[in-house]
């Protein structure tokens, strides 16, 4: 997928945040770790403007079409609860 290790490091920042943040810590009990890494590996993308579609992170995390939404879904609530600031 050629990430940078900055996209790489912030989406772990943001992964590790989403797990410690009260409110997102629900999302562990509904969703798998590889949807809300998918989740927050496409939130750093965002952040850093670097132009990636859902399809190619469901792939590059070897995840089904189904997981789609899933992952759309724990990016609004991390985008939210953490008050991420993306473009």
């Amino acid at each position: 997928m050629n990430l940078s290790e900055e996209i790489i490091a912030k989406a772990m920042e943001i992964y590790s945040d989403s797990l410690l943040n009260g409110k997102t810590r629900e999302l562990r009990t509904i969703y798998t770790p590889l949807v809300l890494l998918a989740a927050s590996l496409y939130a750093a993308c965002r952040i850093y403007e670097k132009p990636v579609n859902l399809g190619e992170i469901s792939h590059f995390a070897q995840l089904d079409v189904q997981d789609r939404k899933k992952i759309v879904n724990s990016y609004r609530s991390m985008k939210k609860e953490l008050n991420l600031k993306i473009p």
